[in-house]
């Protein structure tokens, strides 16, 4: 990370030295390029872009060499965005003239040299990092992607013989919509791949923290092996939300590619909030695939036809589930039923229909955000059911007699809703009901919530005068 601090401090030392005249804008107005300004060095900040404000200059070549005031050297700035509120925002740079419209733009960036096996970002080297391919009537503009972080980038506009009248540069931001993986990924190894889906684009696959910030080494290129072009990244991933960028060969920040990348030697950004892909065209199709300890999840994903592109999904992780755990049971283990009406193990105290008892089993994730959540009841008579959550347990999860059975849910209560047993069963929820987390009001945090099902067993002759009994409980702990 020293290198990172180095290199903006080396960045805020420049702008410090540059010509103030043109040093921040927040307001509508027009930003005058000032030679000489070829290389980075002497690079005009332009600091604060934002919508209103348009870049002007004139230019008709690429020269670079340091000092050089003639027309035909390049326009080099330092432009740094206005901060908008947190999400993922694409930016675009558009460069439009009304002479001959044959500007070229392209966003800078450092080399990256070494060994293979120990890259090193070269600092105070120069690389077209990406570069427009519009001009001659086409939408001629450079493209990436930040966050909200008042983001950093070194841009270059070069001309030709013909470019003699001005050219204006401005910036659209647009914020981008963000796909959603299905369900909640499990903590621990995760792989995300491009490889096997379908296709054969050139891809790089690059990860983010849910606070938009690159996490390092959480990106590939070429998979482990170099077997083939597409990406395969395997890491260990925390639980939290992640945004995963998927697009053609190459996307670039400020960081090295991870260590097991057959392809080390990309280039990079100067500084650190933004992504881009240096690619204008190739496969649109960049299908892939995420796997974790549950299975594998296939995404389809496709590029938009204009350059530049990424594909933007949100990704949540969590820890595996708490086990739902079986409590107050009617099978000896616990209080014992009122007439010895003893059940089978694991259920709730037998009933005039089953000798075996109700069971109430659980299935899905019990996640706020990601709630799949389901309480199947059986082994009870044709009648209604009572399905009810309660904040705790009667005698620390040994239940209390009520009825033909014995009561489990306690503290706070809730009816999630009465059902209509068929076949000696039902379930909740169902078609049309609130998921479980809704109903039962589960706070955004999660918590431990116990439920039950009390049913009407209307058989004046078994057990008890009461017409009711219930089946066993479960103790369930939410997840956020």
């Amino acid at each position: 990370m020293s290198s990172l601090r180095a290199r903006r401090a080396c960045a805020s030392i420049l702008a410090l030295c540059a010509s103030a005249a043109n040093a921040r804008h927040s307001a509508a107005s027009v930003v005058s390029e000032v030679e000489p300004n070829g290389t980075k060095l002497e690079a005009n900040p332009v600091f604060c872009l934002g919508p209103g404000v348009q870049i002007q200059g004139v230019t008709t070549g690429s020269g670079t060499l340091a000092g050089d005031v003639a027309l035909d050297s390049a326009d080099s700035f330092h432009v740094e965005i206005c901060p908008l509120p947190p999400g993922i925002w694409q930016h675009r740079l558009v460069v439009t003239t009304s002479g001959a419209d044959e500007h070229t733009i392209s966003l800078r960036g450092l080399n990256v040299n070494g060994p293979p096996s120990s890259p090193s970002i070269a600092l105070g080297t120069d690389v077209a990092l990406q570069v427009s391919v519009g001009g001659n009537g086409q939408p001629n503009y450079v493209q990436w992607y930040g966050f909200g972080q008042r983001e950093e980038l070194f841009v270059r506009v070069t001309g030709t013989a013909n470019t003699v009248l001005p050219y204006a540069i401005e910036l659209v931001s647009v914020p981008i919509s963000v796909g959603q993986l299905p369900g909640a990924l499990r903590s621990g190894t995760i792989e995300i791949t491009t490889a096997g889906q379908g296709h054969s684009t050139d891809t790089e696959i690059f990860v983010l923290d849910g606070n938009f910030v690159a996490i390092p080494g959480f990106r590939n290129d070429d998979e482990p092996g170099g077997a083939t072009n597409q990406s395969r990244l395997t890491r260990s991933f925390s639980p939290g939300v992640y945004y995963l960028a998927v697009g053609r060969f190459n996307i670039a920040d400020s960081g090295l590619s991870g260590v097991d990348d057959a392809y080390q030697l990309a280039p990079v950004l100067d500084f650190d909030d933004c992504i881009l892909s240096w690619s204008p065209s190739g496969g649109s199709n960049v299908s892939f695939a995420v796997t974790d300890s549950q299975g594998t999840i296939p995404i389809a994903a496709q590029l938009a036809p204009e350059p530049f592109d990424l594909s933007w999904t949100r990704i949540t992780v969590t820890d595996p589930p708490p086990a739902v755990i079986p409590v107050c049971l009617g099978d000896g283990t616990g209080t014992a039923c009122p007439c010895g009406n003893t059940g089978m193990p694991g259920h709730g105290c037998g009933n005039s229909i089953t000798a075996a008892g109700a069971l109430l089993v659980a299935t899905g994730l019990a996640s706020v955000s990601s709630d799949s959540f389901l309480l199947t009841g059986s082994g009870m008579p044709v009648s209604s059911a009572l399905y009810f959550q309660g904040t705790s347990a009667f005698a620390g999860g040994n239940g209390q007699v009520f009825g033909d059975g014995l009561r489990c849910a306690g503290g706070v209560v809730l009816r999630l809703k009465t059902k209509t047993n068929f076949g000696g069963g039902s379930q909740y929820p169902g078609a049309g009901d609130p998921p479980i987390s809704v109903r039962g009001l589960i706070p955004s945090l999660g918590g431990s919530r116990v439920y039950q099902v009390w049913y009407r067993n209307s058989d004046p002759t078994y057990c008890t005068p009461a017409f009711y009994n219930l089946s066993n409980g479960l103790a369930a702990t939410w997840l956020p």
